[in-house]
């Protein structure tokens, strides 16, 4: 969902997930970098084509794809964005099978996050997400998979594995929506019908999300929510 006012086509939030189904990934292109959205589908797919794998030479290989228009006529001031570089968040979760038991295995860079749903459907017990979003805004994250060398700014990556039990499923969040579920988890345990009634098909995802922007209590900012169940 983009921000208030913006066209579908500007958002920078995206996801791509593997052939076999086992990998997803999200990404959350920074809004005052260069090309942020193409940035963002470049890191998807690179990761996905490299089996699940994040780091430097991953994000590296995603910049050398060509999928940055850097050589088009550009503004004077889209030459000092392509300068300083293109900039995401991004999330990985590759799921697999380890001593009988189910587990994600997860790497992150910036405040793309997940988090476990334990139990069944929209009637599961949302847990906090991971890893912890920061409470800082703006438009160049902290920590992000950069399209120029050193290629990882900020605290660089951080991996954790989640075991998952039979009914358990995951929602994985770009950042405004990673704080808003934040929020609410910590002050409270919810389900992911009470935090997200969209997923049960109460509501549209617009219609969800368009009063808690209004309120303030939602950031302006792109939305994106993938929700993943095992099979």
């Amino acid at each position: 969902m983009p921000k208030v006012g913006e066209s579908e086509s500007s958002i920078a939030d995206t996801c791509a997930l593997s052939a076999n189904r086992r990998i997803i990934v999200i990404a959350d292109g920074a809004s005052r970098s260069f090309q942020p959205r193409a940035w963002a589908e470049s890191l998807v797919r690179g990761i996905v084509h490299a089996g699940g794998l994040l780091g430097p030479k991953v994000i590296k290989r995603a910049a050398d794809a060509g999928d940055l228009e850097r050589d088009l006529p550009l503004t004077w001031n889209q030459e000092e964005l392509r300068d300083r570089g293109s900039f995401a968040t991004v999330l990985v979760a590759s799921a697999c099978v380890r001593h009988g038991r189910r587990v994600v295995r997860v790497s992150s860079i910036g405040d793309c996050a997940i988090c476990t749903v334990k139990g069944p459907g929209h009637l599961g017990r949302v847990e906090a997400p991971w890893p912890p979003v920061s409470s800082l805004t703006g438009d160049t994250p902290p920590s992000a998979a950069s399209s120029i060398a050193p290629y990882i700014t900020g605290d660089g990556i951080q991996r954790t594995d989640l075991w998952l039990s039979r009914d358990d499923s995951l929602l994985l969040l770009t950042d405004a929506m990673a704080r808003w579920v934040t929020g609410r988890v910590m002050r409270d345990e919810h389900t992911l019908g009470d935090l997200l009634p969209f997923v049960s098909g109460d509501s549209t995802f617009a219609n969800w999300a368009e009063p808690l922007r209004q309120s303030g209590a939602l950031a302006n900012d792109d939305l994106m929510v993938v929700w993943a169940r095992w099979r």
